[in-house]
């Protein structure tokens, strides 16, 4: 479908000869990406802006950075949007196909610069969302402290038992 390529109209810059050019930059397939794995806020925002005062749902979950899997969830969610049911006959076949055409692409470069792409468009960072490591031992962090107490609570808890 010619919404998964770059261009205004969507698919307006598709070159048949070379179709990995565009592949997933569409901005329907952008607008619904942000919608689910940030914020239904951050949908329209300009590519790359983050908006720091709203939550963040990859955050929430986990999620630091773009994956190929990520990508294809989005896409099956515009495609049911669109209704494109004569076109997806099998969503996990299509879902499956999609992951592999990057997982699985014969120049990986090219999967790679389409991953930090997303990455730079969705967090404003190439390499992901940029986490909070409470790793460090801070004597003054008091999240790190609490999640220490906590640790050694479960740890003395699992002793008893």
């Amino acid at each position: 479908p010619a919404f998964i390529y770059e261009g205004t109209p969507p698919g307006k810059d598709f070159d048949p000869d070379n179709v990995k050019e565009g592949f997933s930059k569409g901005y329907y397939l952008k607008w619904v990406f942000r919608h689910i794995f940030t914020s239904p806020s951050s949908a329209l925002v300009p590519d790359g802006e983050i908006i720091p005062s709203h939550g963040c749902n990859a955050k929430l979950h986990g999620m630091e950075k773009v994956e190929p899997e990520h990508i294809a969830y989005a896409f099956i969610q515009v495609c049911a949007l669109m209704d494109f049911n004569d076109y997806l006959t099998n969503y996990n076949e299509v879902y499956t196909r999609f992951i592999k055409a990057i997982r699985e692409a014969p120049d990986q470069t090219w999967a790679e610069s389409l991953l930090q792409w997303w990455n730079q468009t969705v967090f404003g960072n190439k390499h992901g969302l940029v986490m909070i490591d409470l790793t460090e031992d801070d004597e003054d962090d008091d999240l790190v402290v609490m999640q220490r107490q906590h640790k050694m609570c479960v740890a003395a808890a699992h002793q008893k038992v």
